[in-house]
Parts: structure tokens; C-alpha cells; sequence
């Protein structure tokens, strides 16, 4: 057996433990969780962000349904039933929900279709706010790793809506 072969499968062995004991240590993923503190901006809070939500989409006349909220982490992710015809995305990530001198808030969102596993798939969007920042720091970095790796998670949780 070739040394170099060896070295590296101990060096890959190393890596997967160390990933595996990391994980146990606050992150999920290898991700860190990040925990609501009183730094945390209250847009990022459902009772701020959920009204402001629920303006946008009534402004916007979409048709979609918010079914829930999942706010174990901040920000709040909000968890809708998209029913518009064109099948896309509501377009709504992007968008700026707030906007003052300080900061600027937008929706960060994810829109796929999830197989309902009797032949219908339906389109769930999942919107979040987002401060928008000049610089991409390594909290923010992770936050947006971490972010993706929510979305991911309720997609896979998700429960379609009873067939008509």
C-alpha cells in the first residue's frame, strides 16, 4: 500500500471526526445555530416581522397562504403555500421591506416544489428578513449557511395540504 494513500485515508478519518465532534458542540451541519440575543435586530422577530409580512402580500394581491412561522433561530422564517398560476416563485425575494438611515431590510427567500408523494407537487416559498450589510463578515457568512440549512430542513418536513 502506497504511504501517500495511507496518510491521506488517516487525514480523511481525522477531518471526520473532528466534523462529527464539532457538530455536537452548537453548530447543526457544522453549521453554527445561531442563538436570539439583545442584539438581535426586531425585524428579525415575528411579532415585527409577521405584519409587515402579511402588508407586502396583501399589497402584492398574490395568492399564496402563510401556514406558519419557524422561529427557533433568527430570523423568523416565514412558511407559505404559493398558488400562483404562472407555478414560479411570488418574486418577492429581494424585495425591501423596511428601510430607514441606519440599515435596510429585505426578504430572503427560497421557492422550490416539494413531491407530496401521491402525484401532486405543490410550490412552497419560504421568506426571511435580511439586514443588508456592506461587508460579508464570518457571522454573517455563517448566518446565511445557516439560514439555507433551515430552509433545507422544512422543505424536507414539509406537509402538503390534504388532496382536494
Amino acid at each position: 500500500m502506497n504511504v501517500k494513500v495511507v496518510v491521506l485515508s488517516a487525514l480523511l478519518i481525522v477531518a471526520v471526526v473532528f466534523v462529527a465532534c464539532d457538530t455536537k458542540k452548537g453548530t447543526e451541519g457544522g453549521v453554527k445555530t445561531i442563538a436570539w440575543t439583545d442584539k438581535t435586530p426586531p425585524e428579525y422577530k415575528r411579532d415585527v416581522f409577521q405584519p409587515l409580512l402579511e402588508k407586502t402580500l396583501a399589497d402584492a394581491g398574490l395568492s399564496v397562504r402563510l401556514v406558519g412561522f419557524d422561529c427557533k433561530e433568527p430570523p423568523c422564517i416565514a412558511m407559505m403555500h404559493n398558488y400562483e398560476k404562472t407555478g414560479k416563485s411570488t418574486g418577492l425575494a429581494g424585495s425591501t421591506l423596511w428601510k430607514s438611515e441606519s440599515r435596510s431590510i429585505v426578504l430572503s427567500g427560497y421557492s422550490d416544489l416539494v413531491d407530496c408523494g401521491d402525484g401532486r407537487k405543490e410550490r412552497v416559498e419560504l421568506l426571511s428578513p435580511h439586514k443588508v450589510l456592506p461587508a460579508r463578515t464570518d457571522e454573517e457568512k455563517n448566518r446565511s449557511r445557516r439560514l439555507r440549512a433551515r430552509w433545507d430542513e422544512i422543505m424536507k418536513n414539509w406537509k402538503c395540504e390534504p388532496a382536494s
